[in-house]
C-alpha cells in the first residue's frame, strides 16, 4: 500500500513519484542549473542514494560503474569518513539503468558542483514537483535508505550500503514498517531513544 508519508526523513511514494515525473522538464528559474540533466541527478541520489558529498567530490571520491562477476553494473564509490583499500560501497543496477547513470556518472565527474548547489537544485526541484516534503540530497539518502529497508528486510545489509550503525539501520526498518509497508517486522529490535549528555569542553 502506498502512501506519501515521510519515513525516517525521506520522501513518501507519491512525492517521489511526483518528483521522478517532474525532473524532465525542470528548469531552473534563475538559470543555475541550465546543463545539468535532472532526471539524471535526480535518480543518482534517489535510486543509487550516494553519500550527498560524493557527487561534488566525484573525482575524489571515485564514483565509478563497475562490472560484478556475473555482468551485471553496480555503481561504486569511496566511502567518504572511511579510508583503506576495502572503504567503499556498491549498490547494484539494472543493466536498463545504464542509460542514464553512464552520462550522469560522467557528467559529475567532469563538471563538479558544490553541495550547495545539489541543495538548490533539490529545493527548487521539490517546488517545482509540488512535493509535499522539503527535498534536498540528504532527503534523497534518506528515502534510498527506506526504500532499501521496505526490500531487503536485513539490518546488515542496509548497515554495509548506508555505512551506518545498527541503531541507524533499525530506524530505517522501524520506518519502513510504519508508514510504508506492514509486511516488514515492526518489532525487529528495537531503536533506544540516545541519552543526551552535555557537550564536553576542551
Amino acid at each position: 500500500m502506498k502512501t506519501n508519508a515521510p519515513t525516517a526523513e525521506g520522501l513518501g511514494d507519491a512525492d517521489q513519484e511526483r518528483l521522478l515525473r517532474a525532473a524532465p522538464g525542470f528548469r531552473s528559474p534563475d538559470g543555475w542549473f541550465a546543463d545539468m540533466d535532472p532526471y539524471g541527478i535526480t535518480l543518482l541520489f534517489l535510486r543509487v542514494g550516494v553519500h550527498p558529498i560524493v557527487p561534488a567530490r566525484a573525482v575524489e571520491h571515485r564514483l565509478r560503474i563497475e562490472l560484478r562477476d556475473d555482468g551485471l553494473p553496480r555503481a561504486v564509490w569511496d566511502r567518504p569518513k572511511k579510508k583503506g583499500v576495502s572503504a567503499w560501497t556498491s549498490v547494484e543496477l539494472e543493466p536498463s539503468d545504464l542509460e542514464w547513470a553512464n552520462p550522469t556518472i560522467e557528467w559529475v565527474r567532469a563538471n563538479p558542483r558544490s553541495t550547495v548547489t545539489y541543495r538548490r537544485f533539490f529545493h527548487q526541484l521539490g517546488e517545482f514537483a509540488g512535493c509535499t516534503h522539503p527535498c534536498s540530497p540528504r532527503v534523497m539518502r534518506h528515502t534510498f535508505a527506506t526504500n532499501l529497508a521496505r526490500e531487503v528486510r536485513d539490518p546488515e545489509i542496509i548497515m554495509r550500503k548506508l555505512n551506518c550503525s545498527l541503531r541507524t539501520a533499525a530506524m530505517y526498518l522501524k520506518g519502513a514498517s510504519y508508514d510504508r509497508d506492514r509486511a516488514v517486522a515492526v518489532n525487529l529490535f528495537p531503536v533506544p531513544r540516545p541519552k543526551w549528555e552535555p557537550r564536553k569542553s576542551f
